[in-house]
């Protein structure tokens, strides 16, 4: 078995109707992978007053899904996720070193700004003055379903918006290493250029 299926009882990943052609890349990678997952689309932006409400949706499907299902614990994987080369031993390090936790926000993005991530090898928890952005795939434990399906519920902003303003109020974790990068890319980003930027981004 996978060790993200070992360590994470369920694994989802989100697609939608202008972003499911990126699934031809990710789909082989996940089988070759042998990771276990169910795919979710979000629904269409068209149907929302605020585009950004579409991705909350689906994350707010997801967890009620999980919420029914009593999932101990949840990943959430975006379909523009990239993993690098030695993922498996990082994230399995990273596991080892957690006790409790809430949320992993397992993903890189290099405008987030973690003020005492130099303090720690392995395990960075999240503060309240952190700039903690993207969720191109975070993990939650059940203890925080119901809490972020009632903030969802009343949000019209972008997801990792709202995760940025919750994650220090939960026992919230993220890697030191850089185990998984997002590949879509906005223009005004830092990273644009990289080899794993191959997706526009599809947010507004």
């Amino acid at each position: 078995m996978h060790i993200i299926n070992q360590k994470i009882e369920q694994v989802f990943v989100i697609t939608s109707p202008y972003t499911y052609y990126r699934l031809d890349r990710l789909i082989p990678i996940m089988k070759q992978e042998d990771i276990r997952y169910k795919i979710i689309v979000a629904p269409d932006k068209r149907y929302f007053t605020e585009p950004a409400q579409s991705l909350i949706s689906a994350n707010e499907s997801i967890l009620l899904e999980s919420k029914i299902n009593r999932y101990n614990s949840i990943c959430i994987i975006e379909d523009d996720i990239y993993f690098v080369d030695n993922y498996k031993e990082k994230f399995e390090s990273f596991y080892n070193r957690l006790n409790k936790w809430d949320i992993l926000k397992l993903g890189y993005q290099p405008h987030c700004e973690y003020k005492d991530i130099n303090k720690v090898d392995i395990v960075y928890k999240i503060k309240q003055n952190d700039n903690a952005i993207g969720a191109q795939i975070n993990c939650y434990n059940i203890s925080v379903y119901d809490i972020l399906l009632n903030v969802y519920k009343k949000s019209k902003i972008h997801l990792d918006i709202e995760l940025n303003k919750l994650y220090y109020k939960f026992l919230s974790y993220t890697p030191v290493e850089h185990i998984f990068y997002g590949c879509s890319y906005r223009e005004y980003e830092k990273d644009k250029s990289e080899s794993y930027k191959c997706y526009p981004s599809s947010l507004t």
